[in-house]
């Protein structure tokens, strides 16, 4: 059995208790202040709705009379629903270098 040394306080629950206080100062001093949820403001409710978007392209020719995938387009803007187009043609519309492709989202009515 090792004897103890006289000069080396026992632990008492004094000590373990200045421990405890000092870990809740520490935990208490770490925390970022305006991170304890109570003080976040609330989350949104259903009343709260996003507006609705559609994807669109804005689509113009370098000269009249230019057909890509279907479609003919000028040198006037032609606006697209990107919905209402397959794949294939939204691939051959964005590839074509002879068109200026402009990607928009429009509030859904």
């Amino acid at each position: 059995m090792a004897k103890r040394n006289p000069a080396v306080p026992a632990q008492s629950s004094v000590v373990s208790g200045e421990t405890e206080a000092m870990l809740e100062s520490a935990q208490s001093v770490s925390e970022p202040q305006g991170t304890r949820e109570a003080e976040l403001p609330p989350a949104p409710g259903p009343e709260v709705q996003k507006e609705k978007v559609v994807h669109a392209l804005i689509v113009q020719a370098e000269r009249n009379g230019f057909r890509r995938a279907g479609i003919q387009f000028g040198t006037e803007p032609v606006t697209l629903n990107a919905a209402d187009l397959t794949p294939e043609q939204l691939d051959q519309i964005i590839s074509e270098p002879l068109l200026s492709v402009a990607f928009i989202d429009i509030a859904a009515e």
